[in-house]
């Protein structure tokens, strides 16, 4: 794995990390994240972490999106037993976790874009994780993760936030709720931001 990569995962890992270190390592719903929600989308980025972090494998890891097969975005194959090919079913870990695409560092947040703006919402219906979420803690957490946004190319991140993810069962289901409206486009693609 090349430095740029080893750097950008190791940020992200510090970004992230903040939110829940410990509560999804003793995941009171069993890891249904990785075991029972839809693959991943891919990011072009997190589509070169993955080629160096599993080069023999790769091409086998990545599939089209299933709804949008022409779309910028791919998504994580999954194994044939239906969970994340990545979980760990032994030992309920996940074997790229250094590595893992960005919707799975950002998750349970996730972003959408709705009457012209773009919003961090929280699955709060599902993730334990997301009702230890309130107040300044989010805020912190939000500021910290809007840096990330730009591993998303603008064309990636229009395409998830406005089509993508409404394809997902649990955005679908109405369990989400909105927390607070992200920085402008500018903030985000900016100069000095971290991309691949």
């Amino acid at each position: 794995m090349n430095e740029v990569l080893i750097n950008l995962s190791t940020k992200s890992d510090r970004l992230c990390g903040c939110t829940a270190p410990f509560i999804c390592k003793h995941c009171p719903n069993n890891w249904e994240c990785c075991v029972c929600v839809e693959p991943p989308e891919l990011t072009a980025c997190d589509i070169q972490q993955l080629k160096a972090a599993v080069p023999d494998q790769w091409g086998d890891v990545i599939a089209n999106h299933p709804q949008y097969p022409d779309g910028p975005l791919k998504v994580l194959a999954r194994a044939s037993s239906g969970h994340c090919r990545f979980f760990n079913i032994n030992n309920s870990t996940c074997d790229i976790y250094p590595y893992r695409p960005l919707l799975c560092r950002l998750f349970p947040l996730d972003v959408c874009f709705d009457s012209g703006k773009y919003f961090w919402i929280v699955y709060h219906e599902f993730c334990s994780l997301a009702k230890t979420m309130h107040g300044k803690t989010v805020v912190r957490v939000l500021d910290q993760l809007e840096n990330l946004l730009a591993l998303f190319s603008e064309e990636e991140l229009s395409f998830y936030a406005t089509k993508a993810v409404r394809q997902f069962s649990l955005f679908r289901k109405g369990e989400w709720k909105k927390l607070a409206e992200m920085k402008s486009h500018n903030d985000i693609y900016g100069k000095g931001r971290t991309r691949c």
